[in-house]
């Protein structure tokens, strides 16, 4: 249908490429808990991806203070959106870092 978008969810932080192979999605969310034990994750996942328009960080909180708790920070870790943007050039892609912000609607 126009207008839709594909989104793939992924909420781990590693992959197997044969499983993804051929997923085109638009909209990826990616993990950005610690991956520094995952040889090259955000480039590789991306990649194999082929590149999608958007990438949403996700699980860059503590993943264990309520929605409702006032501490909540309330917008994405800034240090998730400079190493998606450092990911994405450093792959030759042109994605797109959306930012999100909790309990709020995204629009493309």
């Amino acid at each position: 249908m126009p207008g839709r978008l594909k989104v793939l969810m992924l909420g781990g932080t590693n992959f197997i490429e044969r499983e993804l192979a051929g997923l085109r999605p638009d909209v990826v969310t990616v993990s950005m808990t610690d991956f520094s034990t995952v040889h090259a994750y955000l480039p590789r996942l991306l990649t194999a991806l082929g590149g999608p328009r958007f990438v949403i960080p996700s699980h860059h909180d503590d993943m264990v203070t309520g929605f409702d708790d006032p501490d909540l920070p309330r917008t994405v870790n800034p240090r998730a959106v400079v190493d998606l943007r450092d990911a994405i050039r450093e792959a030759g892609l042109r994605s797109t870092v959306v930012p999100v912000t909790h309990l709020h609607r995204i629009d493309f």
